[in-house]
């Protein structure tokens, strides 16, 4: 079964990290991964962020220098998996 829920503060992803200006961004994805998931995972299109979904938590992660960051998360896992 998919998921639609997002982030209840819908953002728009930055541009580039703002720590080393790189433009290599990707989504954290919070919760317990589809299988869809850890394959896009597997390709580096997505990080995958554990199981723990709490109030602060980063929603962008840059693959060249490994910050994390983006807006307040919500309660709930900002799903990417949709048909």
């Amino acid at each position: 079964m998919k998921s639609n829920l997002k982030n209840s503060e819908e953002t728009l992803k930055p541009k580039v990290c703002p720590r080393c200006n790189s433009e290599n961004i990707v989504d954290i994805v919070y919760g317990y991964p589809l299988p869809e998931t850890k394959e896009k995972a597997s390709k580096g299109e997505v990080k995958l962020g554990g199981c723990g979904i709490y109030d602060g938590m980063p929603i962008y992660h840059c693959k060249d220098c490994g910050y994390e960051f983006g807006g307040k998360r919500s309660r709930f896992a900002h799903f990417i998996d949709q048909d």
